[in-house]
């Protein structure tokens, strides 16, 4: 997907657009042709030079208002264009709000361009990475098939197939373990439903807060929202310390702990990411998939799901496919206040949630599976302690303290050691894919000593 961003004074002659964006793109190697995107200022959408380069080009027209393109981080500000705008920049913001990345930009005769190439595949996660057969540090999935407890109950529920599923006593159960009113409860298809649904609300302003999953910002960019990157730093760990989002940002989406840098942040400074904006004005989206690995439901000392059913200005969404290995039946929920509740379930589709999948939430959030989380939480220190050790010996930096079931490792022949270990049957999750990262970068899953000695012991051998 090719961008070309534009800026230019209103007289400027069409002729000189065309012209123009012809040299740009051909620098790059390519032609007009090759463009899938002119993302622009929306004062600028009918100006007779832009509807004719995206007739020549064949391609849609992307535009931004004045707020999102001032909210993008640019190379080359301008004072100048920010008091005839208001945005420092167009040509290169709009590329940006487009998620690409600036190549080349040229200005002539009144005019401004500038070729953006494709961002990070949003839309790659790790279950690309592991064939069948492979040993599998791609994928965060706990285990190969769910504890014996939840099978069972599986295997048993398969008889009410026929009734249409009803999600009430899933829904109490989750609202019981939490601490929370049902009201305060939407059970969802997976996280992933979550996110579609948030992402479907009328934002102007949404920011996601980086290096973290990318399927929040995946939805909300396929429901056409332009999105604003807060990236947090390798140099601190990967830290939110005070790092804040624009102040008219009305969305913010935060992993804790964080997929993929396994970072867990202080709940306190996570709030702070609305309360620092007026009352009502901002939501933040917590995204705590992970949560049950550092701490009980029913004992919140870092998740924001109770705050967030008692307040207005935070949503936390939950699943339950990983430390339960469910990744094919797609079990999470959402807590919120109950009017955010009811406004972001207002658009979905009839019986969202399966039969099997209320079941597994049952069965999960009770005082079995909650024993169960329990067992891998105790676990999964020791894990992660053996894989950075390991890793470390190799050559690898890792970000610390780790609390999430992976590890985010770097080292600078990390792509090759990547397709290396894939040549001997071992899946590890490249992290260029983050908005943030580069190929210096791995994801690595925490398994077992003897599981993970394969890998550290391949990796040594190289």
């Amino acid at each position: 997907m090719t961008v070309l961003g534009v800026g230019g004074r209103p007289g400027a002659e069409p002729d000189d657009l065309l012209a123009l964006a012809a040299k740009a793109i051909a620098e790059t190697g390519q032609s007009l042709t090759d463009l899938t995107t002119v993302a622009t200022i929306d004062r600028r959408r009918d100006h007779p030079g832009v509807r004719r380069l995206i007739e020549a080009a064949d391609c849609r027209l992307a535009v931004y208002d004045a707020a999102t393109l001032a909210g993008q981080d640019v190379d080359h500000p301008s004072d100048t264009v920010a008091a005839h705008v208001g945005t420092p920049s167009v040509a290169e913001a709009a590329v940006r709000a487009a998620s690409a990345t600036p190549v080349s930009t040229l200005a002539a005769d009144g005019w401004v361009v500038c070729v953006g190439e494709p961002g990070p595949d949003l839309r790659h996660h790790g279950d690309v990475e592991a064939a069948p057969g492979m040993l599998d540090f791609a994928v965060n999935v706990h285990a190969q098939e769910p504890p014996p407890f939840l099978a069972s109950a599986l295997r048993d529920a398969v008889a009410d197939l026929a009734r249409y599923p009803d999600p009430t006593a899933a829904t109490a159960a989750v609202a019981r373990a939490h601490g929370v009113p049902p009201d305060a409860v939407l059970l969802t298809h997976g996280a992933a439903e979550a996110f579609s649904l948030v992402a479907q609300q009328p934002w102007q302003h949404p920011v996601v807060v980086h290096p973290q999953f990318t399927e929040p910002e995946a939805a909300l960019r396929a429901h056409g929202h332009a999105v604003h990157r807060l990236l947090l730093e390798p140099d601190t760990g990967f830290r939110l310390g005070g790092a804040r989002p624009p102040s008219g940002a009305d969305l913010v989406i935060i992993g804790n702990p964080t997929n993929p840098t396994s970072r867990l942040h202080d709940p306190d400074e996570i709030e702070a990411l609305a309360t620092d904006s007026p009352a009502d004005e901002r939501l933040v989206v917590v995204d705590e998939a992970f949560m049950d690995v550092v701490e009980d439901v029913a004992e919140p000392h870092h998740s924001l799901a109770r705050r967030a059913a008692a307040g207005r200005h935070l949503v936390v969404i939950r699943s339950l496919t990983k430390t339960y290995s469910l990744a094919g039946l797609r079990v999470g929920y959402l807590i919120a206040h109950p009017d955010l509740i009811e406004r972001l379930a207002a658009r979905r589709n009839p019986w969202p949630v399966s039969s099997l999948a209320a079941v597994a939430a049952i069965a999960c959030l009770s005082d079995e599976g909650r024993e169960y989380a329990a067992k891998v939480r105790a676990e999964l220190p020791g894990h992660l302690a053996h894989l950075a050790a390991g890793l470390h010996a190799s050559g690898f930096t890792t970000v610390p303290n780790p609390r999430a079931p992976y590890l985010l490792a770097r080292h600078a022949d990390a792509a090759r050691i990547r397709e290396d270990l894939r040549g001997q049957g071992i899946a590890v999750r490249r992290a260029d894919t983050f908005p943030g990262l580069d190929q210096t970068w791995l994801r690595l899953a925490a398994r077992d000593r003897p599981t993970a000695d394969r890998l550290l012991a391949t990796i040594a051998r190289r």
